[in-house]
């Protein structure tokens, strides 16, 4: 079975500060309070980021792809304690219009 979530997150910063937070592969315990630990070996596409979660259990992401121009990140969650299989996550920046 396939399943595709959208969430979207309005921020108050300039697109480029936003996608300069999130291009930073190794910070996601900045972001998420429940991760412990975050590592990352190697650099761009196939670097590998290494996660702790507080409450025990390991997960570990690869990048598939990372388009500067376009402020998008891709990347497949490899291992996980959580119950998904074939997990692939996009994070993206856009430009807000709003007035």
């Amino acid at each position: 079975m396939f399943t595709k979530v959208t969430v979207v997150k309005k921020l108050c910063v300039p697109s480029d500060k936003a996608w300069e937070a999130i291009s930073w592969f190794d910070r996601l315990e900045v972001w998420f309070p429940t991760i412990a630990t975050c590592a990352v070996q190697g650099d761009g596409v196939g670097a590998h980021r290494y996660m702790t979660l507080k409450r025990g259990g390991d997960t570990t992401d690869r990048i598939v792809d990372i388009n500067p121009a376009k402020k998008r990140l891709t990347y497949q969650r490899l291992t996980s304690p959580f119950p998904v299989s074939s997990y692939r996550g996009t994070v993206e920046v856009f430009e807000s219009f709003d007035s």
